[in-house]
This record gives C-alpha cells, sequence and structure tokens, in this order.
C-alpha cells in the first residue's frame, strides 16, 4: 500500500517496560500487555483524532468500552526495554469498532505481541451499547486499515513470519 496511506492510519508511540509489570523472569507479565495497548491507544486517539475519552465521558456520556479481547505473544518483551506499540482501526459497524495493536521492539524490526480488540459504543446515561454517530462512522471510514487476515489464527500466523522473514507484508 502506498506509504502516505498507511502513515494516516497507522498511530504510533513509544513506551518503556516498567519493573513492577514484570514476573521474576523479568518479562512483561502477559496480563500487562493489555494495560500497555490501551494506554498507546488512548494516547493515539488524543494526539491524532482530538478525542479525549475522560473528557466525552463527562460532557457527553458517551464511550467506548472493552467487549471482547484477544492477545497473541511472539517474543517476549522485558524490563526497562523501549517498544514501539502502533494501533490502527481494522473494522467497525454502527454500533462496534476493532482495533489491532502491536508491540515492537525500538526498532520495528521485531514484533513482540499483538492485540485485537472489540469496543462498543457505550452510553453512560442509559447504560447500554448504542449507535455511532455519523462524525465517528465517518472518522472510522477514514481511519479504516484492513488486515489481510480472516481471523485473530491466521492473523498471529502472518505476524509470526514478519519475524523470521523481512519480506512479509502485513497490510
Amino acid at each position: 500500500l502506498e506509504t502516505n496511506f498507511l502513515m494516516d492510519r497507522i498511530l504510533w508511540s513509544t513506551a518503556k517496560i516498567r519493573f513492577t509489570d514484570c514476573d521474576p523472569r523479568q518479562h512483561l507479565n502477559s496480563g500487562n500487555y493489555f494495560n500497555y495497548f490501551l494506554h498507546a491507544r488512548e494516547d493515539h486517539v488524543l494526539a491524532h483524532y482530538g478525542i479525549d475519552f475522560a473528557e466525552l465521558a463527562v460532557t457527553e456520556g458517551i464511550g467506548w468500552v472493552v467487549l471482547q479481547n484477544q492477545t497473541g505473544f511472539l517474543r517476549e518483551a522485558r524490563f526497562g526495554e523501549q517498544v514501539a506499540i502502533s494501533t490502527a482501526v481494522i473494522g467497525f459497524t454502527e454500533k462496534m469498532l476493532d482495533v489491532e495493536m502491536i508491540m515492537y521492539n525500538k526498532e520495528r524490526t521485531t514484533i513482540k505481541a499483538f492485540q485485537w480488540t472489540r469496543f462498543g459504543f457505550f452510553d453512560i446515561l442509559k447504560h447500554k451499547i448504542a449507535s455511532h454517530t455519523p462524525k465517528y462512522l465517518a472518522l472510522f471510514e477514514q481511519a479504516l486499515l484492513p488486515v489481510k487476515s480472516d481471523n485473530f489464527e491466521s492473523r498471529m500466523k502472518m505476524l509470526r513470519q514478519c519475524n523470521t522473514a523481512a519480506d512479509v507484508d502485513i497490510y
């Protein structure tokens, strides 16, 4: 795909793996990948789209809640290591948003883990899943980056190949 197309749709940041998030072997605890991914996504959405989740919850009574989560582990992330994290919208419906998040080494040459998360658009005042507004549907349409895999397992296989072959195109 065209470089500008990808740059507009794949959002990036870096993070440092913290000691308190690691197991006794100094590997990032599997449950903590979730937090690193969600923190990165929150930062990306604020920096690139100007959407502040806390402000939305207070001012408009809306937000997104995690409905489903799948994480694939490919290489360990270790205490003190700098990692790069990308996030991208890989699908959406009237009420749902699917986001792929990938953790790489600092140089972005090795994939450590990836996560697919399905979010539901939530009306806080009514306590139920709601339909996205036209504004958000238009944003998702612009941000959409379809992946080349039909399911999580085939995506994991493709991403695993990226760690052994430099010429694998994941988008």
